[in-house]
């Protein structure tokens, strides 16, 4: 397959998985600049021979691709951008997610805090409530089918059973023996499921399982089940007791599908009405103690890593851009010019060599034009791109000058704002960095952090 062009626009690359129901590629979308990445994925027809379930089976097909584009709509699911049959094959081309799977940031024994639990609960629950909606059910959520999007750090929802509901049928074509078969991940799975009869509340099962895995630090399949009851019983094997969230999580993963939650809005009103004053507390208090703001240098911080707001060149020509440089010493210049061309708001890393830190976190912040060309969010991304490489490479600590201040034009109010939401909402959902420090350069400005503070999280 690789090399081989799809509806003369998409170019094979190569292999990214495979399994019972077909395989996945990377393609590149050869019509477009820069010749974009994408996903194809070929559906497993190779048994359908005669031309009456042919038709059957494009029918099924062109139904569940008007099913993938209207889901596609949300922008925590990727995009169907064509559907093709060629040579009685069919091709599912979708948007393909620069990202890191769940499954990778769960790892066996890794447990989360009751905090990070319910912000990812909530997180799922809230693209599921969109999947529903459309009167569509998932019928495979588990850690490999959620990506962290590297962008913006959100979860994005792949792989629909509804793709496989269509290779299911296509099966029952081949055989035409009519055996249900079932669609989903074994231990994700609840009872009705298993044969056959998924419901909505089977995805909510499964959201539930995955937060026992992130409580428990053990796979589900580890988990025992209660002989009489049928039951998981998990409470154990956690190290944070909260009860109040136990019976949310016992209540979303019900043996019975008629004890469970039967809506995704229903499961987030009860985290939201039982947690909202806790969270509140719990997070101003955790939050307090994560940052930091004080009056020096930038260059002067033993932290390990720095923000250096530069220029599109990389040039180390003015205000704390020429600082870094100039404390970090030649090498750091020599190994800029070797850095790629890059959009306001992105971030690059690079060592810090002469400085007390390890790293240098680099990040071209945007000009103040009147808050008329999205200023603001760029800035926004300059935060959020930092603190996501803070988070890739488990940084504990780091340390941010202003960003888009003096020359740039942002008024201190403004891009304090911008720097505190952004930083408050990344660490609410992320472990790393573990402290977050802002050097003001004068009075005025650490004054202006701690009103901002104050406003935002109670500081």
């Amino acid at each position: 397959m690789e090399g081989k062009i799809l509806a003369g626009r998409y170019q094979i690359v190569k292999l990214l998985g495979e399994g019972g129901f077909g395989k996945t590629y990377i393609a590149i979308d050869t019509h477009l600049p820069n010749n974009p990445e994408c996903v194809v994925k070929q559906l497993n027809t190779n048994k359908i021979i005669s031309e009456t379930n042919l038709q059957i089976a494009r029918r099924l097909f062109n139904t569940e691709a008007e099913v993938l584009y209207k889901l596609g709509n949300h922008e925590q699911i990727p995009r169907l951008f064509a559907h093709i049959e060629e040579n009685e094959d069919f091709y599912l081309v979708q948007e393909f997610i620069q990202g890191v799977e769940l499954s990778k940031e769960i790892q066996p024994g890794c447990k989360l805090s009751v905090q990070e639990v319910i912000c990812l609960l909530k997180e799922i629950l809230e693209i599921l409530v969109f999947v529903h909606q459309q009167n569509v059910i998932h019928r495979d959520i588990k850690p490999a089918n959620l990506i962290r999007r590297q962008q913006d750090r959100k979860l994005v929802m792949i792989d629909f059973g509804a793709v496989k509901q269509v290779n299911t049928q296509f099966l029952s074509l081949q055989s035409q023996s009519g055996v249900t078969v079932a669609i989903g991940s074994h231990g994700y799975m609840p009872p009705e499921q298993l044969v056959g009869n998924p419901r909505f509340c089977s995805d909510i099962y499964a959201v539930g399982i995955i937060g026992l895995q992130v409580l428990t630090g053990l796979h589900p399949t580890k988990l025992p089940v209660d002989s009489n009851s049928s039951e998981i019983a998990w409470r154990g094997f956690c190290t944070e007791a909260d009860s109040q969230l136990y019976d949310i999580l016992d209540k979303m993963i019900r043996y019975d599908f008629r004890q469970r939650y039967q809506s995704c809005t229903e499961v987030i009103s009860s985290l939201n009405n039982i947690y909202l004053t806790k969270i509140q507390i719990s997070q101003t208090s955790y939050l307090k103690n994560r940052i930091e703001v004080i009056e020096g240098d930038i260059t002067k911080q033993k932290v390990q890593a720095i923000v250096n707001p530069t220029d599109i060149q990389f040039s180390g020509g003015g205000g704390v851009d020429y600082a870094i440089h100039k404390a970090a010493g030649p090498r750091l210049k020599e190994e800029c010019k070797r850095l790629s061309f890059w959009d306001r708001g992105q971030a690059q890393i690079t060592s810090a060599y002469n400085l007390d830190s390890r790293w240098i976190i680099h990040t071209v912040g945007p000009f103040w034009q009147g808050g008329n060309n999205k200023e603001g969010q760029i800035l926004s991304q300059c935060y959020i791109n930092c603190l996501s490489l803070a988070q890739e490479y488990s940084i504990k600590t780091i340390a941010f000058p202003s960003i888009s201040t003096g020359t740039f034009g942002f008024s201190i109010q403004l891009a304090t704002r911008i720097a505190v939401r952004e930083v408050k909402t990344f660490l609410e959902k992320h472990r790393f960095p573990e402290k977050v420090i802002f050097v003001c350069f004068s009075k005025d400005t650490y004054n202006c952090y701690i009103e901002t503070l104050e406003e935002i999280i109670n500081f």
